[in-house]
């Protein structure tokens, strides 16, 4: 890593890497530092012997609900995508009801060479967004979100599937569902099928 960028005072927590094709390989990894919920994503790319580090876009806020990284083993990852990209995407934490969201930035792939890695602006807001699952109908109270925690991160062809768990009855420790977001990298809307 670089001395300039993820590599500095700061402890970080490196995901496992993914080959995404072309000698290339990309990793997620949370650094902490001194925002709001103590770390920041980043994604590296790795092509032979150098390594790009991208600091991803702030979380945005869901609900009009801060929200940050989960932090926890297995809690972020990344994969490549159709048109030269890579994904990355995390569970979040808000500050009052423990996992309760997502996010996801995309980054578009230089050469190598003179056209460097650059977050893709076209997604999202400004090229992340972040996102929670409501079920249609849930035991919660009217003003909680179920429990929801990331699991992976994959794509084949133009679709990239994000999956996790649910509680739909707010339980703390019971994951009651299989959750999988279709996420629709190729424009400007986040994902679909009922997330919000």
């Amino acid at each position: 890593m670089s001395d300039h960028g993820i590599a500095d005072i700061f402890p970080v927590v490196l995901f496992k890497g993914r080959q995404i094709g072309g000698g290339l390989m990309v990793a997620a990894v949370l650094k902490d530092d001194y925002s709001g919920f103590g770390s920041s994503a980043w994604l590296l790319v790795v092509r032979g012997d150098t390594v790009s580090e991208i600091a991803l876009p702030a979380v945005p806020m869901v609900d009009g609900v801060a929200m940050g990284p989960n932090g926890l083993p297995g809690s972020a990852a990344a994969t490549g995508a159709v048109g030269n990209r890579a994904v990355f995407a995390m569970g979040l934490n808000s500050l009052d009801q423990g996992p309760a969201g997502y996010y996801v930035s995309v980054v578009q792939l230089g050469d190598g060479a003179g056209t460097p890695d650059a977050v893709d602006t076209r997604f999202g807001r400004d090229g992340a967004g972040s996102f929670r699952y409501r079920p249609a109908q849930t035991t919660c109270a009217p003003t909680a979100t179920p429990p929801q925690r990331f699991a992976n991160l994959s794509s084949w062809g133009e679709r990239t599937l994000l999956e996790g768990s649910i509680a739909p009855d707010c339980a703390p420790t019971v994951d009651a569902a299989i959750l999988s977001a279709r996420l629709s990298t190729d424009g400007q809307t986040l994902h679909r099928d009922g997330f919000g």
